[in-house]
């Protein structure tokens, strides 16, 4: 939320070619992955291929940096949903944050990773269902989002695009946002769950 606001207010309208280059490298990443299936006809994500072409040290690396990252990644995600969650609720961001000794203690993204990690423990086949079910919510929830924007939007709110004279220094700042697409080795090691060999 913070990386957002900060874009958001720093960079102004500007902040959209950020995410047209985060959708351009994870289309990329997507056609890399269409290549590798297609040369290797073996279904997986990082692991296969990373096996098959530089051995499986190298592959139990990747794969222990990808869970790092997924680690990371997910806690600063569900770190955000409670405040999000509030502000939906016209409450203040921090109506649903327990101070305790010095620390915030954030229930709602706790039940989150309990309810997360004891869907997973059920099995595969399971928690594929879900993975489905909920892809398709968050594609209507952002075609929904797309449209109501399109509805309420003021075209006035789009000048000056660029924040600054000098149009390449408006590119410093927004592309950060940009390698936030972690999102684009999840569909092969998913389908490595749906579909195995």
């Amino acid at each position: 939320m913070r990386l957002s606001l900060h874009a958001a207010a720093a960079r102004r309208p500007a902040v959209i070619l950020s995410y047209a280059v985060a959708g351009v490298s994870a289309l990329l990443s997507s056609l890399c992955y269409s290549e590798f299936a297609v040369r290797m006809p073996l279904v997986g994500g990082a692991y296969t291929y990373v096996n098959a072409v530089f051995g499986e040290y190298l592959a139990w690396v990747t794969v222990a940096n990808l869970i790092l990252e997924y680690i990371l990644a997910n806690a600063a995600a569900i770190r955000g949903f409670a405040p999000y969650f509030s502000m939906l609720l016209n409450q203040p961001s921090g109506k649903f944050i327990t101070p305790w000794r010095g620390y915030n203690l954030d229930w709602w993204a706790f039940g989150l990773c309990l309810a997360t990690s004891g869907l997973l423990t059920l099995g595969t086949k399971e928690s594929s269902r879900v993975n489905v079910i909920l892809t398709l919510l968050h594609v209507l929830l952002v075609v929904f989002i797309i449209i109501a924007g399109l509805v309420k939007s003021k075209p006035g709110n789009a000048q000056p695009f660029f924040p600054f004279e000098v149009r390449p220094r408006a590119c410093s700042g927004h592309l950060p946002a940009a390698g936030s697409a972690e999102g684009r080795q999840l569909c092969p090691n998913t389908l490595v769950e749906c579909c195995p060999s």
